[in-house]
């Protein structure tokens, strides 16, 4: 089905945790590291697409958003995902005023866990973002974060040809060598995919789209979603009956 090889695993895996933070005051919470997973590699793309990393007066800290009305359960389910990952505590905090659910977990520890293993930096990270390479290594990793990323910056869209309307799958990204890289990724795995540019008020984004027949469905077997926005959504136009979730 144009799948590409499977590669050498690498799930179970350990990772480094030297610390990245030379010269900072205060004592470091002890987290669990744990091996790399398909869960932990969702996790780490829900974070490459809406979440952040930040060292500021508060702290260092990891934290995600989501739109209160739409992502409430998936951002919960992320936060329980981090709880029995690393042995955190995590709370979602909602601001309806913002229309916003988030947590933010205040941890040195865990903010150089994901530096370290996965390539992620303080601060904004839109033009600076990759695939990490420990990820790439596998098929069944590389979905998962794909996954995570689909949950978070993706959408599933009704595109007009004609009379007709047909499903496509959308990821936006800001930064274009990771859009490509995606992309090169999902075409090895044997979706018709391509990379679309978005150009406003100063503004260059990037569309990465998997659209044609059989896709959608292709797309709930093989990536699959653990949102139930999205899952709905798949369903709602008949992409599959059963949906790939770690849910």
């Amino acid at each position: 089905m144009g799948c590409r090889k499977p590669r050498k695993t690498v799930c179970g895996g350990r990772f480094k945790t030297k610390s990245l933070a030379k010269g900072m005051a205060g004592p470091l919470k002890p987290i669990k590291t744990p091996p790399l997973s398909p869960e932990l590699c969702e996790l780490v793309g829900a974070i490459a697409g809406d979440g952040c990393i930040q060292n500021g007066k508060a702290g260092c800290r990891v934290s995600l958003c989501g739109n209160l009305a739409k992502d409430y359960e998936y951002v919960a389910y992320l936060a329980e995902r981090i709880n029995g990952l690393f042995g955190l505590e995590t709370l979602l905090s909602a601001n309806p005023a913002q229309c916003c659910v988030s947590f933010t977990i205040y941890s040195r520890r865990l903010c150089e866990y994901f530096i370290e293993n996965f390539g992620f930096n303080y601060g904004a990270k839109s033009h600076t973002l990759r695939i990490p390479p420990v990820i790439k290594q596998d098929n069944e990793t590389m979905r998962a974060f794909v996954r995570g990323l689909f949950d978070t910056d993706g959408c599933v869209v009704m595109q007009k040809m004609g009379r007709y309307q047909y499903p496509a799958v959308k990821i936006c990204t800001a930064c274009r060598e990771f859009a490509y890289s995606l992309r090169d990724f999902l075409r090895e795995d044997g979706f018709k995919c391509f990379v679309s540019v978005k150009r406003g008020r100063g503004h260059v984004g990037y569309d990465v789209t998997v659209k044609g027949k059989g896709m959608l469905p292709l797309w709930a077997e093989r990536i699959g979603s653990s949102n139930p926005r999205n899952i709905k959504k798949i369903k709602s136009v008949g992409g599959a009956a059963a949906i790939r979730t770690q849910i």
